[in-house]
């Protein structure tokens, strides 16, 4: 073994609180930035999929109309629904029907849709599959019957109480009796005095003219504007085409500041670390400057010298990153079971190889750097003077 690094081992063996001490709070430093640095990494390929995978709704409505049943003017031709959907292959196009009727103390809407299109209720972008109290929503066998999916408001302002629903009950629409399937809750008296019908069967029963409402689902926020501006000067004069882009930029700057803030958090730990190695060599050098005087008094060259002090550096911030890396992968183990991360499937592995590599080459750089100070220092000294000085 060299005489440089035996001695750059004896070194950190004899004194042993620095050491533990030093690489104990690097390996914290190590730790906390390697995980950030692993969620910042995996959260901006997750919110890129997520952006990319961004559903963004395109609403066509009769011109002038405000998306409410009973408006004053003509409805969208039903051969248009075949028109937007042979626009671009495998495009999502939900026609719908909405009518409006006056009772006692409220207006009623009831929407056509066809099974397995979202249960879009009128006024609220939400669908209302997710928001079902009891029964269930439309299937294919549901396509020509006479069933429905109702507000718990118009529910019971026809005698129909959710405790004691059965799925036998019915309401009258147009003369007709519609078997009630599912009641739901949208939140508000508004959506709750609303209810759906199958397309086909809300179409025979109302003799419909044409549809109320086309919602195109675009696959992806940048897809839905190239869409939008489409459909715009495909069905200008014919159709008003809506898109609500303020929402949608508003969720692409939240995850653009998540991912942001997250990867500020990594870069502020890596200064960290940077300072804490540099910081620890500056304190060994001070501690060894009198062994510095006397290994140069001894004949020692100023390059065995830089070799011993770059040799305790990288070995100090080695054992620092191995440290870190134990830490790291409880952190992140710990994360992987959060409610954020299996929110968001951000964190799929504690740790992968290339990032184990990474840090180990960090750490070690970080090291050799924070040596230099040292060794420039180490460079300059007189040990006539140091050992006068002891």
């Amino acid at each position: 073994m060299p005489s440089w690094l035996k001695r750059s081992l004896l070194n950190l063996w004899r004194k042993p609180f620095r050491t533990v001490l030093v690489a104990a709070f690097l390996a914290l430093v190590v730790g906390l930035f390697t995980v950030m640095a692993t969620v910042n990494r995996l959260a901006a390929e997750r919110f890129a999929e997520l952006e990319g995978a961004l559903e963004t709704i395109i609403d066509i409505r009769p011109i002038g109309s405000l998306g409410l049943g009973g408006a004053r003017s003509r409805p969208l031709p039903f051969a248009l629904e075949d028109e937007v959907r042979g626009m671009e292959p495998n495009l999502r196009v939900s026609p719908y029907l909405i009518r409006r009727e006056f009772a006692v103390d409220r207006a009623e809407f009831y929407v056509g849709a066809r099974p397995g299109a979202p249960l879009m209720a009128v006024g609220d972008p939400e669908p209302m599959d997710g928001r079902l109290v009891i029964g269930r929503v439309f299937g294919p066998e549901d396509a020509e019957s006479r069933v429905a999916v109702v507000g718990i408001d118009l529910a019971r302002g026809r005698g129909i109480e959710p405790e004691a629903f059965d799925g036998q009950a019915s309401i009258e629409i147009e003369g007709q009796g519609w078997r009630v399937i599912g009641l739901f809750d949208g939140g508000t008296g508004f959506t709750n005095t609303q209810a759906f019908l199958p397309f086909e069967s809300m179409r025979e029963a109302y003799a419909a003219e044409g549809l109320s409402r086309l919602v195109v689902r675009a696959p992806s926020t940048g897809r839905a504007w190239l869409l939008a501006d489409a459909l715009k000067d495909r069905l200008a004069g014919r159709a008003d085409v809506v898109t609500n882009r303020p929402a949608v930029i508003l969720a692409q700057a939240s995850l653009a500041g998540i991912s942001g803030a997250t990867g500020m958090g990594a870069v502020v730990f890596f200064f960290a670390g940077a300072l804490v190695v540099m910081g620890a060599m500056v304190l060994a050098f001070r501690d060894q400057q009198r062994e510095i005087g006397i290994e140069k008094a001894l004949g020692a060259s100023n390059a065995a010298i830089a070799r011993r002090l770059l040799t305790e550096a990288v070995l100090l911030s080695g054992l620092g990153s191995i440290g870190g890396l134990g830490i790291a992968w409880v952190g992140l183990s710990l994360y992987a079971r959060s409610w954020t991360s299996i929110k968001f499937g951000i964190v799929e592995a504690p740790l992968s190889p290339l990032t184990v590599v990474v840090i180990l080459l960090a750490c070690v750089a970080l090291g050799a750097l924070g040596s230099l100070y040292p060794i420039a220092r180490s460079r300059r000294l007189d040990p006539v003077t140091i050992l006068r000085e002891e």
